[in-house]
């Protein structure tokens, strides 16, 4: 089983460019401050190496063919080349219907704020405050607030409004949320503390730069099963390197998946090296399990079809 999770998950990120999800390749080494908005209650976050990305020549083209470019014009005013880093985040409690999630974007170099202001506001926006943060809010126009009233007679837990927020955090960083409550949530948690578990892991691995794409999840709605999980990985060239770490509740359940893994991975010699596997390792440290992998990306199958872990 583990290596079946090791093959559609700690490969999956490959896939997401041409489904259109997102590109999900990027490297830097620089400024954090734009991860203290991973506030604590956050349960799950991926971020994103845009500008390297983008100077590698296959991948470049694949967020080409998914409009990618297109993409992040629309929703913050920016290139490609011009977003070192963009964290998606969000926050699931035990209300899936008021579910949370922003963005944290970190730019290459001072970034046009009027032209954010624009792709994400429009013209018609106010000015509060959370937490000692100024914040900027799209205005609701009268049929939107009427009908937002209509739905809280009818539902009092209903979702707040669409209604974009941004905040201007400094030259290089702004967070963008979809309505007022979300953006209030994260300003006054803000900034981060817990430097603990999974999350806390992965945003380590974020600020050191190794890997491009960082997918973690806190582990709080996965029944018991697990205290989270950490995916990591990168792409140079046509060579590949990923890292998973999985956090059991017991050591035993670690001894035993690391031995399961093993033994699928011995059974399965041939499908690595179908899919350009060049290494693959298990470790165990206590509670922690950490798969590594490396290799290159193939072309095509062997079977002379389409690669499914190509991102194009």
């Amino acid at each position: 089983m583990l290596w079946l999770l090791i093959g559609g998950g700690a490969f999956a990120f490959l896939m997401l460019i041409g489904m259109g999800i997102g590109a999900y390749f990027l490297f830097f080494s620089g400024s954090t401050a734009d991860l203290d908005f991973v506030i604590d209650d956050a349960t799950s976050f991926d971020s994103t190496r845009y500008a390297d990305l983008w100077k590698n020549d296959k991948t470049r083209s694949a967020m080409k063919d998914s409009h990618q470019d297109d993409l992040l014009d629309q929703q913050f005013g920016l290139k490609p080349d011009e977003i070192e880093r963009v964290t998606n985040v969000q926050l699931v409690g035990s209300d899936f219907l008021n579910q949370q999630s922003w963005e944290i974007v970190l730019t290459t170099s001072t970034y046009d704020e009027k032209k954010v202001k624009e792709k994400i506001l429009g013209s018609d926006y106010e000015e509060k405050t959370a937490n000692g943060k100024k914040y900027l809010v799209k205005k609701m126009t009268d049929q939107q607030i009427q009908l937002q009233k209509q739905m809280e007679q009818f539902n009092p837990n209903a979702p707040p409004p669409q209604q974009p927020c941004v905040c201007f955090h400094s030259k290089t960083i702004f967070v963008k949320a979809p309505n007022e409550k979300t953006m209030k949530k994260v300003l006054e948690n803000y900034p981060r503390k817990k430097s603990e578990g999974a999350m806390a892991i992965a945003i380590k691995k974020t600020a050191r730069g190794k890997f491009q794409h960082v997918h973690a999840d806190s582990g709080k709605h996965s029944g018991g099963e697990s205290d989270g999980s950490v995916m990591a990985s990168s792409i140079n060239g046509n060579k590949f390197d990923a890292e998973w770490v999985m956090i059991f509740t017991s050591e035993e359940k670690a001894k035993k998946a690391k031995e399961e893994g093993e033994k699928e991975a011995r059974d399965k010699a041939s499908e690595k090296e179908k899919l350009g596997i060049k290494s693959f390792s298990i470790s165990r440290s206590g509670k922690e399990l950490t798969v590594s992998i490396s290799g290159e990306i193939k072309e095509k199958s062997s079977g002379g079809g389409r690669n499914p872990f190509l991102p194009f």
